[in-house]
């Protein structure tokens, strides 16, 4: 999660160019957690697995969704 929230904000502040030439790989955090977040409730759904150890998962997955949808947001806007 620090990453996330950590490597984008990293590299705009660190970018020579400005936020103009900012390239959107600085995105790729992002995606990398919400795709770790629709595996987490795909697994959930699709394995049988006890439901004690499906709860840690999809709050996991909830945190990733919650924290990276507005980040990612935000910086779509930008491009």
């Amino acid at each position: 999660m620090a990453a996330v929230v950590g490597l984008p904000l990293i590299k705009i502040r660190l970018y020579t160019g400005g936020m103009p030439h900012l390239s959107p790989t600085s995105q790729l955090p992002m995606i990398a957690a919400l795709t770790a977040a629709a595996g987490g409730g795909t697994i959930c759904q699709a394995a049988d697995i006890l439901t004690r150890l499906q709860v840690p998962a999809i709050v996991v997955s909830y945190l990733l969704v919650g924290l990276d949808l507005p980040l990612a947001f935000g910086l779509d806007v930008l491009f």
